[in-house]
C-alpha cells in the first residue's frame, strides 16, 4: 500500500509540474481558456484562467481585474465561496469603474444567499470595517447585502450606503486627477483620453470639471485611430452631455457616433438618440 501511495504522490508530483509549465504567457493561457469559455464549459476554464492570472504582472491591475471578472463563471459552479470571494474582493480593490464594482458586489451578495453563507460574511466583513472603515469589499457586499436581501438590516444599510458613495466619489476624483495626467501625452488619443476623464468627474459628482474636460475632448485632434474608437468617442462624450443636461448637443454626438457603429450596436444608439430627445 505504501508503495501504491508513494507512486500515486509522484504522478501527482508530475501532473502538477506539467500543469504549472503548461502556458508560457498569460496570453497563451487566455487564449487555452477561450475555447472553454466559448463553449460555456466554465469548469475547463477554471485551471487556464488560474494560470493567466498567475503569469499577469501585478502592476497589471486591468489585466488581472478582467481575468478575476471572469473566473466569477468558473467559481460560481463551486460548492464554497472562497475563490468567488477572492476575485470579488479584488475587483472591488482594484478596478476603476464603480458600476462594475456594484455590479461584483451584487453578484457576490446573491451567492452568498444562495448558499446560506450571508450571516458568516456579515460577521466577516463588520469585523473589517472595524479595522478600516474605508474597506471597498466590506462596504459594497454590506451594502447589497443590507439593502437588497431578506436576511438585510435596512436602516444599516443606509448608513453603508452613504460611506459607500463617498469613498466612491473619492476613488472616482483619484482617477479623474491619473488620467488628466498624461491625457495630452499621445495626440491621437487626447481626445478619448479627455472623454475618459470627463466620465471620471462624472462619477466624482464634479460637473464643472466634467464640463472641462468635454471642452478638452472637443479641442483635441478628433479620435480617428479606428472606427470604433471614434465610435466610442463620440458616445462617451454624449454620455457625459447628457448628464450635463446639454440634450441637444448629446444627439449630435450620439448621430454622429451611430456614422460608425457596427450594425449589433446602432440600437442601443437609437435607444440614447430616442431618450435624449424626449427627455
Amino acid at each position: 500500500m505504501s508503495r501504491f501511495l508513494f507512486g500515486t504522490c509522484l504522478i501527482l508530483a508530475f501532473v502538477s509540474a506539467a500543469d504549472a509549465q503548461e502556458y508560457r504567457s498569460a496570453r497563451e493561457a487566455r487564449a487555452a481558456a477561450a475555447t472553454h469559455l466559448r463553449s460555456r464549459n466554465f469548469a475547463a476554464a477554471q485551471a487556464p484562467l488560474e494560470a493567466a492570472l498567475r503569469l499577469t504582472p501585478e502592476t497589471d491591475l486591468r489585466g488581472r481585474v478582467e481575468i478575476s471578472r471572469t473566473l466569477m463563471s468558473c467559481y460560481r459552479l463551486l460548492p464554497e465561496p472562497d475563490k468567488m470571494i477572492e476575485s470579488v474582493e479584488y475587483i472591488l480593490q482594484h478596478s476603476d469603474s464603480s458600476s462594475e464594482r456594484s455590479n461584483v458586489a451584487r453578484d457576490l451578495a446573491s451567492f452568498l444567499h444562495q448558499r446560506g453563507k450571508v450571516d458568516a460574511v456579515v460577521a466577516r466583513y463588520e469585523e473589517r470595517l472595524k479595522q478600516n472603515a474605508k474597506d471597498p469589499a466590506a462596504l459594497a457586499v454590506l451594502t447589497m447585502i443590507h439593502l437588497h436581501l431578506p436576511a438585510g438590516q435596512k436602516e444599516r444599510g443606509k448608513v453603508l450606503e452613504k460611506q459607500l458613495q463617498a469613498l466612491d466619489r473619492e476613488r472616482a476624483v483619484a482617477k479623474a486627477q491619473r488620467l488628466a495626467k498624461d491625457a495630452d501625452a499621445d495626440p491621437a488619443a487626447a481626445a478619448s483620453n479627455w472623454k475618459d476623464v470627463a466620465n471620471a468627474w462624472i462619477e466624482a459628482g464634479d460637473k464643472n470639471q466634467a464640463q472641462a474636460a468635454v471642452e478638452k475632448s472637443l479641442k483635441a485632434m478628433p479620435e480617428a485611430r479606428s472606427g470604433i474608437l471614434t465610435k466610442f468617442w463620440h458616445e462617451g462624450i454624449g454620455d457625459v452631455m447628457l448628464e450635463l443636461g446639454q440634450r441637444e448637443q448629446a444627439v449630435v454626438q450620439y448621430q454622429e457616433a451611430l456614422k460608425f457603429a457596427p450594425t449589433g450596436l446602432q440600437k442601443s444608439l437609437e435607444d440614447k438618440i430616442a431618450k435624449a430627445k424626449n427627455g
